[in-house]
């Protein structure tokens, strides 16, 4: 995902290390697994989360996976409209 770096620690370390894991993770994008008897919790920007979080809600319903492969061929295979700005844009999809 777009560069980010995960580490690994453990509870006892971020506990006592948890304003720089939180900084990492809200400054430079990473991610930490923070393992506790074995098991981990990942904690990542809320940003991140709810970005995964909507692509994993879009790739759950068959129609959308349908109009994303259409949109991305229709993309590939260059038919696509550009505009100079979102005024623009907006203009064109209100006149049809």
């Amino acid at each position: 995902m777009r560069g980010v770096k995960e580490k690994s620690v453990k509870m006892s370390d971020f506990r006592q290390n948890l304003t720089k894991y939180v900084d990492d993770v809200l400054i430079d994008s990473n991610e930490i697994a923070i393992d506790r008897f074995g098991r981990q919790v990942v904690l990542v920007r809320k940003d991140e989360f709810d970005s995964m979080k909507e692509t994993l809600h879009l790739l759950s319903n068959e129609a959308n996976i349908k109009h994303l492969r259409k949109s991305n061929e229709e993309y590939l295979s260059g038919n696509v409209e550009t505009y100079n700005n979102v005024d623009e844009m907006f203009a064109d999809l209100l006149d049809d």
